[in-house]
Order: structure tokens, then sequence, then C-alpha cells
């Protein structure tokens, strides 16, 4: 009977999280979005980098370092072998809490033991899942892998320590501590927890038997953390060492404080009216009251002699992330939390199979399978995310997204935006708009600039701020970009995006409304009014007296000085009731009004999304996008670049077995500094011209820029040693005056010797397409 009932609880429990992880309509946000990237591009480009984040650092062009790489290449490789992402992001985390069901009920835990840790297992899967329902549980982030990878890990040694310290046991838990703190930096010495196990293991066993489980450990520890640190940590411990910042002995009371905070997020997050998530109350509570809970976790282990070193081992995690690292996010306690979960129904598993012996003794054995029968059915019945359940085949939105925004600027568009819209703006071609507009204006009018693109995509209600003055909005106030479409996801409804174009195109747009699906087609004689106009202040009067189907609302830049917020506010209106002319419009200035009629479509009739590793070239800067669009002149300049060290920094020499390359070599560590220069031919003013050359980089980072009067007009950075690259980009030539073609240590983030090898480069007069 105890056999049965421990394996059905495991068995339904692991049902339970199948149905939260690939049956849910899964919701997602601005996380989401960016992350996707991450194995995106290793699927497309087969290196792990994160170049829809590069605005930050332009290593992550070609190096992955913000996160670590664990989760994302995993979801890569299972989006290799043909799985979509919708399931793929969801199976590792997935995979890791089925673990620790199978760990639970294999180890020789007593059967109340059992109980209380499948159920505090399966309502910590529950309570992750439903708190992180927003791109922070079966999700593109790794805080909810993490979690039950370390949980797993500890299990494992647990279970270790009932078996007599078990040697396999205690490889396996060493290797999966190890492996979970790989998968992200908030549990990166969470490993150390093996040493509290070591610790009783030496206290418990003769030398010669503790010696095979201290190899056991090492061994576990080293499969896992080897690897990691030899192809992530050390390749990238120039760039890591940013993240010390968030390290600090000095600011320990400030790192702390910073915890409570994040407890009253939780509590917000977790407030769910009784009986829903019954079984999550008291760890509800402990987060509403500001109680640690990782010192809840120790209280109710460690008084179980089955789980003593249990409460102990995880104290490296919970004390580094509460006193020393000064990052804080909610998902970052999800290890704690379930942890409390254990200690709790551990507690109620012993008080009731104590309870089940004052009444007759044939009822004894009936105690525990009514337990996991009650635990079961409330779970069931009380756990909000099983409520989103659909039996259907599920399918990520970002493909649908995908698909429509290509119905709207064309298979094969340039388009300009902020890095969460790198890929459902529907590009074939992305530019980050953040260090060209938001940080800085770029070197050529705003107009030039983004007669380049098909498109800019604009987020609703999300803005980044701007240094210059300027954001997409303002460009559309200003008449530089017209209204092209809009479209909206179906979850979240925050992600509700509006296309612009520098030219006057048919508008086209997709929008969701009770459940329905429409596209919205402009006609000069239709029945609705998609509207444009200027608003200072409030946006929700205007609303509620017109009453729109769909609103867009993008943030203008406030001048010196302005404190009201004025907005761009794209609205979809009955056409007739703007015709007439609502009082409520009175003083807004207008930007445009087009008319078109709406259909409702049906979903099942649309073509399935295209493969979501649609090719999408992320250019690095806007003279390399301009380089992929020009096209060379007929009977224009065609010349050879030819390069002179630049002395007191670096060498240049030929490479002996290869015509046209150079060897170039930095005498000591530099950064910024010339290598190499070259003056090219005399060029036209107003002209265009490409420079052409391939990279074998082998140390450092290196720029190619074109100067002129000190000035640099156009630049090219790789910052990544690199085995072979091709490497081109473009310069307008503005003036008489001469241009310099120089070579220069890159190296942003330290100073570092430099050596590379460089095809003879090549200049070009090239057009660019109106």
């Amino acid at each position: 009977m105890q056999t049965l009932t421990v394996g059905l609880l495991s068995v339904i429990g692991a049902i339970f999280f199948l149905l939260m992880a690939f049956l849910t309509e899964r919701v997602w946000g601005g996380e989401e979005r960016t992350l996707y990237n991450i194995p995106y591009t290793y699927l497309h480009e087969g290196k792990v980098a994160f170049p829809a984040y590069a605005f930050t650092s332009r290593i992550l062009y070609d190096r992955l370092y913000v996160h670590p790489p664990t989760h994302y290449l995993e979801i890569a490789h299972l989006m290799k072998l043909g799985l979509p992402l919708y399931y793929a992001e969801a199976v590792p985390a997935l995979f890791w809490a089925m673990v620790c069901l199978a760990l639970i009920v294999t180890a020789e835990f007593s059967f109340a033991t059992k109980l209380g840790l499948l159920c505090g297992v399966i309502s910590g899967g529950g309570w992750v899942a439903t708190i992180g329902f927003w791109d922070y549980g079966f999700h593109l982030r790794p805080d909810a892998h993490m979690a039950f990878a370390l949980l797993a890990g500890f299990l494992a040694l647990a279970a270790a320590q009932v078996q007599g310290w078990e040697v396999r046991r205690f490889f396996l838990g060493a290797l999966l501590l190890t492996y979970g703190s790989t998968v992200h930096y908030p549990g990166w010495c969470a490993w150390l927890g093996v040493t509290a196990f070591l610790f009783a293991a030496y206290r418990a066993l003769p030398w010669r038997d503790y010696r095979i489980r201290l190899i056991a450990a090492v061994l576990g520890a080293g499969l896992a953390g080897i690897p990691y640190v030899v192809y992530h940590m050390l390749p990238n411990r120039a760039y890591l060492h940013q993240y010390s910042a968030f390290v600090s002995w000095a600011r320990i009371p400030e790192a702390i404080h910073a915890n409570f905070s994040v407890y009253r997020d939780v509590a917000h997050l977790a407030a769910w009216k009784l009986p829903q998530m019954f079984y999550a109350l008291p760890l509800s509570e402990l987060f509403t009251l500001g109680i640690p809970p990782f010192l809840a976790a120790v209280g109710l282990l460690i008084w179980h002699k089955e789980t003593r070193v249990l409460a102990l081992s995880f104290l490296p995690f919970s004390l580094f992330l509460f006193g020393i690292f000064e990052r804080k996010l909610f998902p970052y306690y999800y290890l704690e939390g379930i942890l409390v979960l254990i200690g709790v129904w551990l507690f109620v598993a012993w008080a009731w199979m104590k309870l089940a012996i004052l009444p007759a003794a044939k009822w004894q054995k009936f105690a525990g399978p009514l337990l996991a029968v009650l635990f079961l059915v409330g779970f069931g019945k009380y756990t909000p995310e099983l409520t989103r359940v659909q039996w259907k085949r599920q399918r990520h939105e970002f493909g649908f997204l995908r698909a429509r925004a290509k119905e709207i600027v064309g298979p094969n568009a340039t388009v300009a935006a902020i890095h969460p819209l790198w890929y459902i703006a529907g590009a074939r071609r992305w530019l980050d708009l953040t260090d060209d507009l938001l940080r800085k204006l770029p070197p050529v009018d705003l107009r030039t600039y983004f007669s380049r693109f098909d498109d800019v995509a604009v987020l609703s209600m999300v803005s980044l701020g701007t240094r210059t003055g300027w954001n997409e909005a303002a460009l559309y106030e200003q008449g530089i970009l017209h209204l092209r479409g809009f479209l909206d996801s179906r979850n979240p409804p925050q992600s509700k995006l509006v296309f612009l174009s520098p030219r006057r195109e048919m508008v086209r747009g997709f929008y969701w409304t009770d459940g329905r699906f429409f596209r919205f087609q402009e006609d000069p004689g239709g029945r609705l009014a998609c509207v444009s106009l200027v608003v200072s202040g409030d946006l929700q009067p205007l609303l509620s007296t017109l009453a729109p189907l769909r609103y867009w609302a993008l943030e203008l830049p406030n001048a010196a000085g302005q404190a009201i917020p004025r907005f761009v506010l794209v609205m979809l209106l009955d056409a007739q009731r703007y015709d007439r002319g609502d009082p409520v419009l009175a003083g807004v200035k207008p930007l445009e009004a087009i008319r078109g009629n709406a259909e409702q479509m049906d979903l099942l009739s649309l073509p399935p999304p295209a493969d979501e590793v649609d090719p999408i070239d992320i250019q690095r800067s806007y003279s390399e996008l301009l380089a992929s669009l020009a096209k060379p002149s007929s009977n224009g300049l065609r010349a050879s670049v030819d390069l002179s060290p630049y002395p007191v920094n670096a060498t240049v020499e030929p490479v002996p077995d290869r015509v046209k390359w150079f060897r170039v070599a930095t005498r000591r560590p530099l950064t910024g500094q010339q290598l190499a220069t070259a003056e090219l031919p005399r060029l036209l003013s107003g002209r265009y011209y490409r420079i052409t050359f391939h990279l074998e980089m082998e140390t450092g980072g290196m720029a190619a820029q074109v100067i002129q009067n000190g000035q640099v007009l156009a630049s090219l950075n790789r910052e990544v040693p690199l085995a072979h690259a091709s490497a081109s980009f473009v310069v307008h030539c503005n003036g008489d005056s001469p241009l310099q073609f120089a070579l220069a240590a890159g190296n942003s983030l330290e100073s570092a010797p430099v050596r590379f090898r460089i095809s003879e480069p090549v200049l070009e007069e090239v057009h660019l397409p109106d």
C-alpha cells in the first residue's frame, strides 16, 4: 500500500507538471521577447551569443556572458532536434522537476518523509508555475530550471545519506548540485552545499569509506564544473569581471535590506484567495511578513533526522543571495520557497501519520493514501495554472506574430526597432535603434538615415528613455515617418506594436478584441478610421469618451522643464464618429486619419507560421547595414587600400603564404590606439563608398575606421577573436577634406594585446536604393 501510494502520488504529480508545462497558453512578456535571441543565434549562426542585446556591449554580438549558456544551449539543441520553441523552453525545468520526484521515490526515506517530500515538491511546482506565469515559469528565463536542478542535487545527496552514504548517489548529488550552479549566476556557489554532506559523512564513516565518498563528490562536481569553467568562465573572465559590482562585502547591509522589497513583491504575486493554492499558504504568509524564507526552511527541515543535513546544505546558496549578491529578482528565491513548502508538508505528513495511530489499528494503513488523495484533489482543483490547460497542440505566439508582421512590412523588410522587437517585428534585416537614436544621433540627418529602412517598429506604452530628445514617436510627430500598421499579441495585452515607415504605404493591421482576431485593411470608403493624435497628460479621459476598438500609445520625449507627459495616440474608431468631430478632440493635434475596414479572421484557415528560425540578419551598425544594401556603381572607383603600420603601437607584416594579406600585432596591451593607417584616394563629396576585407583575429579586438578632419565617419568593430569573417561597411564622403582608413585596438572592457590577420582592404564606390 505504501509503495503504491508513493508511486501514484509521484506519477500524478508528474502529470500535473506536464499539464502546466505543455498544455497551457503560456503568457510571455519583455524577457521572453529578448532572451529568445540566444538560442536563435546558436541555431542560426552556431555561436553562443546575444546580438539583440548588444547595444549594452558590442561583445554580445559574438559572446554570451550576461547569462550562463547552459539553459539556452539545451533549448537550442532541443529545437535542433525538431522540438518547437513552446515545448523546448519548458523541458529543462520540467525534466528536473520530474527528476526530483524520481529521486524521492527511489530513495530509502521513510514513508512519511516520502509523502512530505513529494507533496512539497509538487506544491513547489504549482507555486512556481502560478507566480511565474509571466516570463518566469516554464519560459526562456533559467530561474525555474536552476531551482529544480539544485533541488535534485540536494535530494540526491539526502538520499545518499539515508542509504548509508551510497557512493553512486553521492556522486550523482555532487554532479547535479554543481550542474545546477552553472544554470544561472545567483546559484553559482550552491555547489558548496556538498560540503555539509561531506562533513556529516566524515563524522559517520571511517576514513577508508569516507575517502571513497570524497572522491565521488570531487569527480561528480568536476564533471559538471570543469567544462563550465573552461568553456565559459575562463574565456569570458574579462567580461564577467563587471558583474563583481553585484558582489561586495562592504555593502552587505544594503544587500540584506534589498531582499525585503522583493519579499513584498512575491507576496503580492502569491495573493490568491483561499482555497486557491492552499498548499502554499504558509509560504505566502512568510513573504507577507517579510521573514527570509531560507530561515523558515532551515527551521522546518532541521528537526527531522532525515533532512537535518539538507537543512544546512543550502545555506551557502541562500546566504550568498541574502547578504552578498546585490541584484535581486523574485525568481531567484524559487529554491528557498520550494524548500519551505517541503518543510511544511514534511511536518504535515509526520503529524498526520502520528494522528493515525489514535484510531483503530486497521485504519492506520489508509492514512497515507488518504493524505495523498486529499492533497492531489486539492492541488488539481485549486492550482490557478491548471485552470489554463487546453487539450490541443500548443504553439508559441512568436511565430504567429512574426508571420502577421511580415504581412505588414513585407517578406524581406529592413526594420529598425529596440531590442525586444528583434524577432516579432518581421524583419529580414534588423538594426537596434538604441545607440543611433536614443543615446546619440547618427552622423547623417534623420530623414536620410531612416530612408534606408522599410519600417520602424515601436512598442506601445514602452519607452527606454532618450538622451537626444528624439525617439520613434518624435519621428512620427515631425513627419519623418508615417503610419504603416499595427499588431497586437493575444498574450499579454501590453505587447502591442505600431509600424512606421519613411514612405507613405497602405496601412494594414491585426488586433484582438473579445477573444476574436481581426485584420484591418486601408480602404478610402471604410467604416473605420485609424486616427493618430498628439495628446498631453492623462490619456484615460479621452479613451473613456471615445471608447476606441483598440489603441496604441507612443510616449514622446519631454522638452526641458516639461513635466506633463505627451503621447502619440493611435486609435481605431468608428469613422463616422470621427468625421462628425467629437468635442473631446478640440485642441488635440491630429497627425493622420486613415479609413479602412476590419474583418474577423478564422485562425484555423491561416497557414502555420514559418520555422521559428526564420532567418534574420542582425546588423551591428548603420554603416554595416548600408554595406548589405549597397550595389557597386558602374564605372565607379574601385581600389585597394595600402596599409602602413603605426610604429609606436604595432607592426604590420605580410603573411608569407597569402597574397594581399597582412599580420597586425601590438607591441603591448592596448585599447583604442591606432595600429595601422592608409590614406584613401580622393573621394567625391556626397558619394557613398564601401570598404571590404576579410579578417582572422587571434587575440584582442579591433576597430576599422574612416576618419575625416579627426572625426570618425564610420567604423566597424570586432572585439572577440574570430576564426574567419568577411567584413564591410559604408562611408558617406562629406566635403573635400582627405579621408584616412585606420585600424585601431578595440577592446572596450580591458587593455589587451591585439593580433589579427587582414586581407588587403578594397574600396569601391556604391549606390544605395531609394
